[in-house]
């Protein structure tokens, strides 16, 4: 993408430069695993580095049948390299929601266009990410909102006729807007149309 644009890319870059960029390209998750074992090493090491208050890392959340009282135990799956993913999604997009704009980093979802639980291969590419607020993001997983192509907004017309002023103003109001455009890691045309085929509610009931 780089090449085809005119520019150069890494033609003035070391050797380990390139190796990294050519390892990061053909592998994703590999890479993103890396990262997030390589800041963990350096936490244990010094404690006093602050981790990362914003990123997303809960992938289920279940407790023990068993349990007394007021104490539960509490079991938790971490999907290791979101940390990477959320930081490359959210940088391409200067850290603000592509739909709405919002900027305060708490609420905001590096939401994944196709579902992590649907294809392990792509799920740390930040291709295959969008940054959202939270309402959105909801509203994206659920197939209410999808993205065109050409990164056009499209509500599910089964909600257009709906008499609810904060849906209108929150999510109907985008209907058939652009998105921020990123300054890198465009979405993938082929996730997007996962998204609308599998998961967008494009029928009116």
């Amino acid at each position: 993408m780089i090449i085809e644009s005119g520019r150069k890319g890494l033609s003035g870059a070391s050797k380990g430069d390139q190796l990294i960029w050519k390892e990061m390209n053909e592998d994703w998750s590999k890479f993103s695993i890396e990262i997030e074992k390589t800041i963990s090493r350096l936490i244990q090491r010094n404690p006093t580095i602050i981790d990362d208050p914003f990123a997303d890392g809960i992938d289920d959340i279940s407790i023990e049948k068993d349990f007394t009282g007021e104490e539960k135990t509490v079991v938790t799956k971490a999907r290791v390299g979101q940390r990477s993913f959320r930081s490359a999604v959210l940088s391409a997009y200067n850290n603000q929601c592509c739909m709405s704009g919002l900027s305060v980093q708490k609420l905001l979802v590096a939401s994944h266009i196709v579902p992590w639980k649907d294809d392990p291969k792509i799920r740390l590419h930040p291709r295959n990410g969008l940054p959202l607020s939270m309402i959105h993001d909801k509203a994206f997983d659920l197939g209410i909102i999808t993205v065109t192509n050409d990164l056009k907004i499209l509500v599910s017309k089964k909600y257009h006729s709906k008499d609810d002023g904060f849906f209108k103003s929150s999510l109907l109001k985008f209907d058939g807007e652009s998105l921020t455009l990123p300054n890198k890691f465009s979405p993938k045309p082929e996730f997007l149309e996962r998204h609308r085929d599998e998961i967008f509610e494009s029928k009116v009931a």
